[in-house]
This record gives C-alpha cells, structure tokens and sequence, in this order.
C-alpha cells in the first residue's frame, strides 16, 4: 500500500501546483453563483443546475466550511481542489482495477499513469467543472461491482451520486449491469439482483431531481419537468454530417491522450517547459529502443484474468461511443466518462495479447506525460494564456471598485469579467433617464452588449477591448452620463 499511496501524493503535487488558470466557462459560473448566494445577492435554488445537480451545492458547502474556518479562498478554487482530490482517488481507483484485472505489475503502474496524465483528464482535474467527480463515482460504482463479492448497496449508491453530480452518468447502468448479468446463477436471480440495483437508484434520483424542480420554478413557470431535466445551452451541437462525426468525433479522441500546441512552449519557454521537453525527448527515444527490442514482460501479477473485463468496458465503451458520436462530437471533455474504459481495454489487450510492447508502452506514456506537461498543462497555469483573465485581472487593478457596469446580455465572457474583477456593479442597462451619474469616484460603464444602446462620451483611460476571431470583449466607461 504504500507505492500507490506515493504515486497518490505525487499526483496531488503536480495537480496542486500546476492548478489551470484557462477555466473552461461553466467552472467561472459555478464559482459566481457560490459566492453571490454567499453574498444574498441570489436564493439557494439558483445553485441547483439539471445538467449537474448537486455539484454546486458541494461547493458552495465546502466554501462555507472553509470561510467559517477563517480560509481567504475563492468558490474557484475550491472546486479545484474538490476535482483534484476527486481524480487522485478516481487514479487509485483506477489503479485497484488495473491490479485485480492485470497480470503484469509494470502495466498495472503505466495504465493508472496513463489515466492520470491523459491531456483532458488533467487539465479537469485542476479545472472548477463537474466531470471529474462524476467519473470518479462511476468508476466506484463499477468497482463495487467487478472487484471482490458484489457490494450492490455502494455501487448504487455510487452511480446515484454520479447521476447526480452530471447526467451523463446515466450511461454507467450499461456496464455495470452488464456485470451483474455476468455474475454465477439462474436467470431469474440476474433479474432480481439487477431489478433490485436499478429500480432503487432510479427512483432516489427521480425524486432528487423532483425535489430540485419544486425548488428552482414557481407555480406559473411553463417548462415541464422533462424538459428541464433534459435542457442543454442554447451552443449544443449535435452531428449533421459525415464530417462532424468522422473528423470531429475522432480529433476529441485524441484530445483525451495529448494536448498543446507548439505556440505554448514558443510562449512560455521555461525551464519546466525545457525539463519536460527533453524528459519527453529522452522517453520517445527509450520507447522506440523497447520496441526494437521486443521482449516480454514477465507476469507477476498473481492474478487470473477475467472473462467479464472485456464484454464489461465494451459495454461502456459502445453506449458512450455511441451516443457521444451524436451529442456535442467534437468535444473531449464529455468523453472523459469514456477514458476509464479506454484505459483499461489498452491493458487487457497489452497484458492478456501485447506483452512484448508492455515496456514500450511504460516510456511512451512517459513521454506523452511530460509532452502534456510541456506543451499543454504548464502553459495553461499562468494567467497569460487566457487572454479574457488577462484582461479581467487588468481591469480589476485599473477599474475602481464603485464602478457600476451595464450590459444587455451577459455573455461567458461576462462572466469572467465579473469574477474576475470582482467589486463592481453589474446591472441590466435600465431607461436613459435612469443611468447613474458617472464621476472619477464611481464611474459608470457598458459592457459590449450594452454600448449600441447608449451615446456618451467616454474615457479613453477607463477604456478595454479584446476582439478577435474567438472573444468580441468592450467595456468602456463614461465622462458624464445620466442627469
């Protein structure tokens, strides 16, 4: 137990200190929600999403406890270090699976390192969104089901929460239930173990997604239940050609194993971005000596495979494949509910078919770890790399903290600008007549969404833009406005 104890620690120690400073949106709407229900400025409900139900919530508990311990810390952060915690013991549990399933010890450590240092799933992992957690739980679930006798009670439990943390979860009965139907006895005794599984976690979360819909809408609201619980944003993409699926889907594949650009480390040259570099260097070489070579691993695992591992991951592999390959295509991040089965099939096949690659494997996921770290993670620690928080942070040390800001339409840009420069007034633009006076005390200003409906003159000091093929960001703040 204490290697992987270890190997638990260190991958606390990368993820804490290289936490992203490129947030994906919904993590920076999460973290403003916390803290304006926090502040009283929104009612608890607000907090309860459909796509993910209680990962709010948990935040929002931890941020509490933390800020009743005397802890200046950010609702942003917190969710970070919740998904850190969460993924190193998703690895572990990952890690537990390889060692039960895997004859050769050396692949047990290269797939949990894989699992860990996969692009995507590091980057969630440092990151304030709920996927992680999600996978986490699902990964219990399963777990709980495969390793050992049966333990229904915490694989339900498990998947419940999982569901409730991120709907996509859903897909986790497929596999499970596949392993149930895989276990010793009649087929009425399968029936009743996996009727006695499903009904129970089905209804806990039926009626917890109930409760919340109660919660969130009044009486006069006109959105039904269903439609609710199946809402998605209004930039949801579904496949409508060949292109999408064949291109798209297979590029977010890839995405799981290795990420960066070669205009990151031009960027944010440094002696980590040298350090991993030459690792990867060194690693490439030592896979390709490995493979030359071709030599077997020896099995000292004592385990015996099993029958059940194959049918099981590609059970969870075909559901998500498929309905993945349909919603949202292009993007990586969805399939990391995927990448546990994906992981875990590269193994089976390496161990039960490929042992003479098993070793050239270890370097070559060496080399892609260091590459992730070089190219993609360390890069995207810094504030530089977001050119949004760049500007956010700028206009938080330039813009005083009376200013009162106006917009039409709050954008994920928005968002950023109003967490990030945190203080200010954020309001939806009112009648002419009824804008505040702006003065070097407490200026008034308008967002992109706000400044077509305005005619003021403006102060090129207290002025910000960021336009480009990706972000369309004005905030420019008045001389004299209003009566």
């Amino acid at each position: 137990m204490r290697k992987p104890f270890l190997l638990a620690v260190g991958l606390a120690a990368v993820y804490l200190c290289f936490l992203t400073a490129s947030h994906y949106w919904d993590g920076v709407l999460f973290s403003l929600y916390i803290e304006k229900v926090t502040e009283g400025a929104l009612p608890f409900p607000t907090l309860l999403h459909a796509n993910h139900l209680l990962y709010s919530p948990l935040g929002y508990g931890v941020y509490q406890i933390l800020h009743t311990l005397g802890v200046p810390i950010r609702s942003i952060t917190v969710l970070q270090l919740i998904n850190v915690f969460a993924s190193v013991l998703c690895s572990m549990m990952i890690f537990r699976l390889c060692s039960h399933f895997l004859r050769s010890r050396e692949l047990v450590w290269t797939c949990t390192l894989l699992f860990a240092l996969g692009a995507t799933w590091w980057k969630f992992s440092t990151d304030a969104d709920s996927y992680v957690i999600a996978v986490w739980l699902s990964t219990w679930a399963l777990t709980s089901v495969l390793v050992g006798k049966p333990r229904l009670v915490t694989a339900g439990i498990c998947l419940s929460l999982a569901m409730l943390f991120h709907q996509l979860a859903v897909f986790g009965y497929v596999p499970t239930i596949v392993a149930m139907w895989l276990e010793r006895g009649t087929t009425k005794e399968r029936i009743r173990r996996i009727a006695a599984f499903a009904l129970p976690t089905a209804a806990c979360v039926a009626i917890s997604y109930y409760i919340a819909y109660l919660a969130t809408h009044s009486e006069e609201s006109t959105q039904p239940f269903f439609r609710w619980i199946t809402s998605v944003s209004n930039d949801t993409r579904t496949t409508r050609n060949l292109g999408q699926l064949v291109a798209a889907n297979a590029s977010s594949y890839l995405k799981l194993f290795g990420g960066g650009k070669l205009a990151l480390i031009r960027d944010f040259f440094s002696p980590f971005v040298i350090t991993g570099l030459l690792l990867c260097l060194v690693c490439t070489a030592a896979a390709l000596g490995e493979a030359f070579r071709n030599r077997k691993v020896s099995l000292s695992n004592p385990v015996e495979p099993d029958r059940r591992m194959p049918r099981v991951l590609w059970a969870s592999v075909g559901v998500y494949f498929a309905f993945l390959s349909w919603f949202e295509p292009g993007n990586a991040f969805y399939k990391l509910f995927i990448w546990p089965a994906i992981v875990l099939l590269i193994g089976s096949y390496l161990d039960q078919g490929g042992r003479r690659w098993i070793r050239s494997f270890t370097w070559a996921v060496l080399s892609l770890g260091a590459w992730n770290f070089a190219a993609f993670i360390n890069p995207h620690s810094r504030v530089e790399a977001d050119p949004v928080l760049a500007l956010a942070k700028r206009i938080d040390r330039e813009l005083p903290k009376s200013a009162t800001v106006y917009y039409k339409a709050l954008s994920p840009d928005d968002w950023y600008l109003e967490y990030f420069a945190p203080g200010r007034r954020w309001e939806l633009l009112p009648a002419g007549n009824q804008i505040r006076k702006s003065s070097a005390e407490s200026p008034v200003c308008f967002e992109t969404t706000a400044l077509p409906y305005v005619q003021a003159e403006t102060d090129a000091a207290l002025r910000w833009v960021l336009v480009n093929s990706q972000h369309n960001i004005r905030l420019e703040c008045g001389k004299e406005i209003g009566n």
